[in-house]
């Protein structure tokens, strides 16, 4: 029997209940739906307060699904598990007569999510000189099609490039600078074609590359990686455990137990992600933490919290969508749904360091040996022709039809490696 979870928001409001007689439709039952993935469905169903001993079934297709005893009133969150894809199904909360308590239920329709194609074209280039010194890209961001930008340190021909951007023609190398100062750019976020950040420390308006101020909360530490919802609304992280906010007009500084000042050497920041909380309607920010092989989550009140997956495997990349299912990747990829961690993806001989998704049927993991996996809403598809035990991808995006995973090639010595996937 599948266990039903109540969440941890309980109402207070009491209900009355109808009495003995035979089953009926009862308004005060209610179901609604909370989400929809291509295998899952999730409800919340309400309780009155005399659900509270009765035995409460779920039914799927008029078919008995699980059933438990109702151990307190309020809001109840249902998951409905091994479904197929693109079909229609009735669910029905059935509340069981007892004692002078008559049979009540409710119904309500959905519809899974049809699975995404697989079928991807690839094509991959390689920058930076034989001589002159390394390449490689740390990040990369997709606006569309026609403009992606890839940032690192690309040396070609002498000359030092942080950057490349596809203008949908051909790859231009970047030479952007901080006032008259080149550094070697680690992250890239991306709200729109006018809205781009390099670091924290470059915002490009569509127009011109303009250099900010650099408070004194951000000097001495390297920014390794940035997340936001919007260009007045994001995050960055980097070495040990350092991490700050931006609100549009200023930078704050976000200490939590894995900081440095906190006795947190060492503790560099991988991985950043971040969303709402389809349950609580709150914000929750993920990140990674090789050296502790662990992935926390901050809550809206700075509370941080780890994963406990219990498997060290697991560390690198997370994605979730709502935070009903949370994917972390590593020596292939596991996911907690239910509140329950399961291997999702099999170790495969490939170290998987980035996870990113649009949907829960369209995600894409990618690392060593030039391993990407897309997600279609089933099962994980792997790309053979891919594989290349010279390659590491440091990032991986995905938007629309358009895949991009960047990092290092090692060929005579070591440089920049693009692979782009256009789904045919």
């Amino acid at each position: 029997m599948r266990e039903i979870l109540s969440i941890a928001i309980m109402l207070s409001m009491l209900f009355s209940c109808e009495s003995a007689g035979p089953i009926i439709e009862n308004g005060e039952l209610t179901l609604t739906l909370v989400d929809i993935s291509c295998t899952e469905v999730w409800l919340k169903l309400n309780l009155p307060l005399c659900s509270v001993g009765r035995e409460l079934e779920l039914r799927v297709n008029d078919e008995s699904y699980n059933q438990a005893t109702v151990n307190s009133a309020g809001d109840t969150l249902l998951c409905v598990e091994g479904l197929l894809p693109a079909q229609s199904y009735k669910m029905q909360a059935i509340l069981h007569g007892k004692g002078d308590y008559k049979t009540i239920y409710k119904s309500i329709g959905a519809e899974t999510m049809d699975t995404t194609s697989g079928d991807f074209t690839w094509q991959s280039r390689t920058f930076g000189s034989n001589t002159g010194g390394s390449s490689l890209f740390d990040d990369v961001a997709i606006v569309d099609e026609n403009n992606i930008w890839a940032v690192g340190d690309i040396q070609e021909e002498g000359v030092s490039y942080n950057a490349v951007h596809w203008n949908g023609i051909e790859w231009e190398l970047k030479r952007i600078l901080y006032s008259t100062y080149y550094w070697d750019i680690k992250s890239i976020i991306a709200f729109g074609q006018n809205d781009i950040w390099f670091e924290a420390f470059v915002h490009w308006d569509g127009a011109r590359f303009n250099s900010l101020n650099i408070p004194e909360i951000l000097i001495g530490w390297s920014p390794n990686v940035s997340w936001g919802w919007l260009g007045d609304d994001f995050y960055i992280a980097g070495n040990n455990g350092n991490l700050a906010h931006y609100n549009g007009s200023e930078w704050r500084k976000i200490e939590t137990i894995l900081s440095s000042s906190q006795g947190g050497e060492g503790n560099d920041i991988h991985n950043l992600w971040g969303a709402e909380n389809i349950l609580t309607g709150k914000r929750e920010l993920y990140f990674s933490v090789p050296r502790t092989r662990g992935v926390y989550i901050l809550d809206d009140n700075e509370n941080l919290n780890q994963l406990e997956i219990n498997d060290n495997r697991f560390y690198r990349g997370v994605w979730t969508k709502n935070s009903l299912i949370k994917y972390v990747t590593g020596a292939g990829v596991v996911k907690n749904i239910d509140n329950e961690w399961q291997i999702d993806l099999e170790e495969n001989g490939f170290f998987y360091e980035e996870i990113d998704g649009e949907d829960h049927n369209s995600i894409v993991a990618a690392g060593s040996f030039g391993g990407i996996v897309y997600y279609n809403g089933t099962r994980w598809i792997e790309f053979p022709e891919l594989h290349n035990s010279l390659v590491f991808y440091e990032r991986v995006s995905i938007k629309d039809d358009i895949i991009v995973a960047v990092g290092l090639i090692e060929i005579n010595q070591i440089k920049g490696f693009i692979t782009i996937g256009i789904r045919n």
